[in-house]
């Protein structure tokens, strides 16, 4: 198989440390980096086709700046991580499905905040924002 035709990759629990062979992934729609040690998401902005992504349990903080503008990104796990703000993640116009189990911002659900002000209204078609469970799930 060619990497342009590539729609699904599991790279969790691997060493893979460099992403820049996913330029050539357009057509990617999930990708799974958990238990990963990747700092730099960058290439995953040539994934046009990307909707979900799951960095659970990333050995860093993911920078969510990185992924910022990634056009159809729907779900997004970021469980276990220590990621404290979502702001970035408003270049992502689709995104309304978030993990975040384990996260500084776990406590916050369903309070009146800032992170989730930010996305209200986001979802169409009948879609609610959906904070939790399993990000694998969306379809």
């Amino acid at each position: 198989m060619e990497l342009q035709e590539l729609r699904e990759l599991y790279l969790g629990r691997t060493p893979v440390t460099d992403l820049g062979p996913l330029l050539a992934c357009a057509r990617l729609e999930r990708l799974s980096l958990s238990q990963s040690t990747i700092a730099d998401l960058t290439p995953l902005r040539a994934c046009g086709a990307l909707e979900q992504l799951d960095l659970a349990n990333a050995g860093t903080t993911p920078d969510l700046r990185q992924i910022s503008g990634t056009p159809n990104l729907r779900a997004l796990s970021l469980v276990g991580t220590g990621v404290t703000d979502l702001s970035p993640l408003m270049g992502c116009p689709r995104l309304v499905f978030f993990d975040l189990e384990e996260t500084p911002l776990a406590g916050q659900v369903g309070q009146t905040n800032a992170h989730w002000a930010l996305f209200a209204g986001r979802a169409s078609d009948g879609e609610d924002l959906r904070v939790g469970g399993d990000a694998a799930a969306v379809p």
